[in-house]
């Protein structure tokens, strides 16, 4: 079928020319297309869980493990976000802490020392305080300038009450030395809600260096040092063949 239009030529003259309809789609290709772009956006996708299972639970999160590494799913004011669950400084489950703001960023605290870490980009919140006028002013948390994520996010998303998260490993954080450790939650007395895939080998995870090693206090190192033996103190006095008492010369005493 064709349209009949009206244009102008080069002498500014209106006449009618016709042209054929744009082809149309049939409706089973259009789907096609639409499945291509989804599944294009997609990629490296996993889908985690549901939306209803994350309602029904009562602080608004799920713990899953995707190929050994253990990550949450937080969802606080209509949005989602994930991260991992241990805490870079000492293991704590941040799924048991509560979540805050720090200057309009949403931050989980780590329920044993209380670190801010923001669930937008994984830094972390410290204090500071003015001087004015020789006078300390009160303490309050900034986010410093060019510091780097100390906890690991992950990309995270929701579509049709389905919830799929992308595990985001371009670089090395922190976090990443605890990140495969599911018993550090199972000793804050949480656990694991969804496992998917399988947890890679000891030598497929490449270990981070602490970031704080104790120095050893004055009694462990009293008790890790090699007690000497202590040997008996030999009588270097000549001895009585009579009494077997060390006895003194007169050379002796001179020298």
């Amino acid at each position: 079928s064709k349209a009949t239009v009206s244009v102008l030529n080069w002498a500014g003259c209106a006449h009618t020319r016709t042209r054929p309809y744009p082809r149309l789609l049939p409706a089973r290709a259009a789907r096609r297309a639409r499945l291509r772009l989804v599944v294009g956006a997609m990629d490296g996708f996993t889908q985690v869980g549901t939306m209803e299972a994350l309602e029904a639970r009562n602080r608004k999160l799920l713990n899953i493990t995707i190929e050994g590494r253990v990550v949450t799913v937080f969802k606080y004011k209509e949005k989602l976000y994930c991260m991992d669950t241990n805490c870079y400084h000492a293991g704590g489950a941040l799924s048991l802490g509560p979540i805050e703001e720090v200057n309009g960023t949403p931050c989980i605290s780590c329920p044993i020392h209380h670190y801010k870490l923001s669930l937008i980009d994984g830094r972390q919140a410290s204090y500071t305080y003015d001087v004015v006028d020789d006078e300390v002013g009160p303490c309050y948390l900034v986010f410093p300038e060019g510091d780097k994520p100390k906890q690991r996010v992950h990309e995270v998303f929701a579509r049709d009450g389905l919830i799929y998260v992308r595990l985001n490993l371009d670089s090395k954080v922190h976090s990443d030395r605890l990140a495969f450790k599911p018993e550090l939650l199972r000793h804050a007395g949480d656990r694991v809600h969804i496992t998917i895939g399988e947890a890679p080998q000891p030598k497929d995870v490449e270990p981070v260096q602490p970031l704080y090693v104790n120095k050893p206090t004055a009694q462990q190192q009293a008790q890790q040092a090699p007690q000497q033996e202590t040997r008996p103190r030999r009588n270097t006095l000549p001895m009585n063949e009579d009494s077997g008492v060390g006895m003194l010369d007169d050379d002796d005493l001179l020298d």
